[in-house]
């Protein structure tokens, strides 16, 4: 009777770890984002959507891409599974979170403008060229440091 309590004792502290995560989940996510060595739009629509909010739980990357793209943080062209730039990434920051930008960036909206605004900033680091590609945690990083920055301006 002893070995029967002590097995199913083993059963459900190995599997009680599981029954938290639900498909689709928020946990998820992050970890195929910080598996990611190169992150893509449905990815980074997706991290972006939940920060500032406009993104439900159980949304996936497929849907966050065209969620962004009908508020025009991207170009049209972009879908879910393109390769996401610095630059395009810096794009996305600046629109979601309605940071205005320099004079160049207020007369040319764009990737790159928007990667020199935040490398102004200190929010990225301006040795990472703009066309190389964002990691899932640089993502998180860089968006960590937006949030820092708009908390403490300089």
């Amino acid at each position: 009777m002893r070995s029967l309590i002590l097995v199913v004792l083993i059963i459900v502290m190995m599997g009680s770890p599981l029954w938290g995560q639900t498909p689709g989940s928020d946990d998820d996510h992050i970890d195929a984002l910080l598996a990611s060595s190169g992150l893509s739009w449905g990815q980074a629509a997706w991290l972006v959507g939940r920060s500032v909010g406009i993104l439900e739980e159980f949304t996936d990357f497929e849907q966050s891409s065209r969620q962004a793209l009908n508020l025009g943080w991207g170009s049209p062209e972009l879908k879910s599974e393109t390769p996401v730039d610095l630059a395009v990434y810096c794009e996305l920051l600046m629109k979601s979170h309605k940071i205005s930008g320099g004079i160049f960036y207020t007369l040319f909206p764009g990737p790159r403008y928007a990667y020199r605004e935040l490398a102004f900033k200190k929010i990225i680091p301006p040795r990472i060229p703009p066309d190389g590609m964002v990691s899932g945690q640089q993502a998180l990083l860089f968006l960590q440091n937006l949030r820092s920055h708009q908390e403490n301006p300089q």
